[in-house]
């Protein structure tokens, strides 16, 4: 099973949500999940909108067939590339090539993600680590960073993955919690349940408060 970003999502959340999830599982979504959803999504589309008219002399590729030809012809902004690595399944927003050339003296892509909300979540940071990895993962080369644009004024974080001694803490963590979610795919036993924060917006809110 490919380790997708709502997977990933729901076992930063919660181990045993990702555990239910892995196994198919689903549960009844609450209104709030819905409204922050749709907010996301209707942000995106004008953020990337805007991201495209602010490159308007890049050249613009939209949901590429092969990311590998993509990158080799060196396109400017990329969006809807799905990828497939051994560390998970994503598809990708918008992935923008960068001016400044690495140290193997190729322009670097990052991938751009979108958050409605102003002040961005310990998930926001943990997701775009998620996307580095990833992405680094299928090109073969490393992702500097990531791009993150959120807020009302479409604000641009850059969320750094790689430091001076290489992999930031953060990608150290990300890739610790792809570990235990791989053995957790594997196992048929679910973890510990542990009532957390996310207990009340949870899909699985019901179920769990039985089971407690």
């Amino acid at each position: 099973m490919q380790i997708t970003e709502s997977l990933f999502l729901a076992h930063c959340r919660c181990a045993y949500k990702g555990f239910l999830k892995s196994k198919g599982e689903v549960g009844e979504v609450v209104d709030y999940e819905v409204i922050q959803t749709k907010a996301d999504a209707i942000y995106k589309d004008e953020a990337i909108d805007r991201s495209v008219r602010n490159h308007a002399g890049s050249q613009v590729l939209r949901e590429p067939t092969s990311l590998e030809l993509a990158v080799r012809e060196g396109v400017g902004l990329i969006l809807g590339a799905r990828v497939e690595s051994p560390g998970g399944a994503v598809r990708f927003d918008l992935l923008e090539q960068q001016d400044v050339r690495g140290d193997d003296g190729q322009a670097p892509y990052v991938p751009v993600r979108f958050s409605h909300r102003n002040k961005l979540t310990r998930e926001d940071l943990l997701l775009a680590a998620f996307d580095g990895i990833i992405l680094a993962e299928a090109l073969g080369r490393p992702v500097p960073f990531v791009k993150v644009v959120h807020g009302a004024g479409f604000s641009v974080t850059k969320i750094k993955l790689v430091g001076p001694s290489g992999a930031t803490r953060l990608v150290k963590e990300a890739r610790q919690i792809l570990g235990r979610l791989k053995q957790q795919i594997k196992s048929t036993s679910p973890p510990l349940m542990v009532l957390n924060t996310h207990c009340p917006s949870c899909e699985f809110r019901h179920r769990c408060r039985t089971e407690a």
